[in-house]
């Protein structure tokens, strides 16, 4: 968040002087990818964050130079609300706070709405497609629906990230960067947390020479799994040595990632997911730093929606590129002839 103070004005900014910190009355039109809205201010358009299409707000640039075709800036008062605006549940999503939240200043619904609205402006605008058009629409509008498993707190959006990565401040005390800032916000608690991932506070152990502490809540009935990365100047021949490691909280395992992978503190350096895949559960078995999706309903929504598309007939054989964990080639198998040769992994 910009130091200098805000300079509030209605008229053009001389040409030689920063904006960062000037202050601007807009009325917000689109959504935009990235968790902003579209504003305009005499002629330069404005990607404001906190705001709400058909908001007028007071917004506070953040980025941007004299000459630049557009700046960011953030919704610092709001003089007109929208209808879907509601008071954010986490005390720590607004300007100068913790970026992780695009929209917790929506109604969940209304979250869902602003998504549609930025996946059809992208297939429209840069893959040419009418989405109108796709067959299964009939003509209506892209919907952005409820994904089974959506936490504890559907009403709320909260509790239902798997996975999340603190990073680590001065000292080493865990917390959540600024929105495009290196700069660690302190939290209590991240509230999208699933609840075996928040049962890890934050605030209870400093770890000196960290860089980041990634919590990866299981599945039920195993402990949770710590990822510690270190700095970079940690790293690599001796790094651990500057690496100080807490006590961890009890039912967790405990890794570092090294130049060769994970090294095991304590436990596992591994989660197990059981997937419901559409033609029966399956397990995998996911290394703590590699990719798995952070929503506990996500995975058998996307093995569900390729099998579905891919209208796959027994005997077929598929390359699934890029597979990760396995997720998308073990369903795609199962529609095939579920032995090896019916899929193939490399890599």
């Amino acid at each position: 968040m910009s130091t200098q103070p805000p300079t509030r004005t209605s008229g053009p900014v001389p040409a030689d002087s920063s904006p960062v910190g000037l202050e601007v009355e807009v009325d917000v039109g689109a959504v935009a990818h990235g968790g902003h809205c579209v504003a305009r201010h005499e002629g330069r358009v404005l990607f404001v964050r906190h705001a709400l299409p058909g908001e007028r707000v007071l917004a506070r640039v953040t980025e941007g130079a004299p000459r630049d075709s557009y700046w960011r800036a953030d919704a610092v008062q709001v003089l007109r609300a929208s209808a879907d605006r509601v008071t954010p549940p986490c005390p720590w999503a607004g300007p100068g706070l913790c970026g992780g939240c695009d929209w917790q200043h929506a109604r969940v619904e209304a979250q869902r709405g602003l998504k549609a609205a930025v996946i059809t402006e992208q297939l429209e605008r840069l893959g040419g497609v009418d989405v109108a058009a796709v067959p299964g629409l009939l003509g209506r509008p892209l919907e952005v629906e409820a994904v089974d498993g959506d936490g504890v707190d559907v009403e709320a959006g909260l509790r239902w990230r798997t996975r999340v990565q603190y990073a680590a401040g001065p000292g080493g005390r865990l917390g959540l960067r600024e929105h495009r800032s290196h700069r660690v916000v302190e939290v209590d608690d991240c509230r999208i947390a699933a609840p075996r991932a928040a049962e890890v506070d934050p605030r209870a152990t400093a770890w000196p020479g960290a860089e980041s502490v990634e919590v990866v809540a299981p599945q039920p009935g195993e402990d949770r799994l710590l990822v510690v990365t270190p700095r970079r100047s940690d790293a690599g021949s001796g790094g651990t040595r500057r690496l100080r490691l807490p006590t961890p909280p009890e039912a967790s395992s405990l890794a570092v990632v090294g130049d060769e992978g994970l090294t095991r503190v304590r436990g596992r350096t591994w989660v197990a997911q059981e997937v419901a895949l559409p033609r029966g559960p399956r397990s995998f078995r996911v290394t703590g730093s590699g990719f798995w999706q952070v929503h506990p309903g996500a995975a058998a929504a996307l093995a569900e929606a390729v099998v579905g598309f891919a209208q796959l007939q027994p005997g077929e054989r598929v390359a699934d590129l890029y597979s990760g964990a396995g997720l998308l080639t073990a369903a795609l198998a199962a529609e095939v002839g579920g032995g090896r040769r019916g899929g193939e992994r490399r890599g």
